[in-house]
């Protein structure tokens, strides 16, 4: 995600939207070219198994030029930039989104164990597809 809020921020329009705009099988072929590019910034240089042809997909999301060398032109401003996106953008994103799962999971587990506790009604039998004389011969 941060390598593509920072291509964003390097004057390529609408990327995220782009993605999100694309099936889910192609959003995994993205995600294998990203770490392509994120190699390319890591390691400051282009693997020689790797070429162009192996970011066709962001090549063709892109409405300007970008290359593997592009990563290699901007690989300062890439380490930097992506960082600070991780840490300022995602790094809270995630955090939120782990909050809500905790709270959600904890108030889930108090209706579970308040549904143990207290007998099964004819209507919460109903909801669950039960009749009352399963029920009572189940237990």
């Amino acid at each position: 995600m941060a390598l593509w809020l920072w291509l964003e921020h390097m004057g390529f329009d609408n990327v995220v939207h782009k993605i999100l705009l694309l099936p889910y099988i192609l959003v995994n072929e993205l995600v294998d070219e990203a770490i392509i590019c994120l190699n390319c910034i890591h390691t400051n240089q282009i693997s020689s198994s790797f070429d162009n042809n192996d970011i066709l997909l962001i090549q063709s999301l892109m409405e300007k030029e970008i290359s593997l060398h592009f990563f290699l032109e901007n690989q300062l401003n890439g380490v930097v930039g992506i960082a600070k996106i991780v840490n300022e953008v995602c790094i809270t994103a995630l955090s939120d989104i782990m909050q809500q799962a905790v709270e959600r999971n904890a108030s889930q587990s108090v209706a579970e164990s308040q549904m143990v506790l207290s007998p099964p009604t004819h209507h919460s039998l109903a909801q669950h597809g039960l009749c009352h004389a399963c029920w009572t011969w189940w237990r």
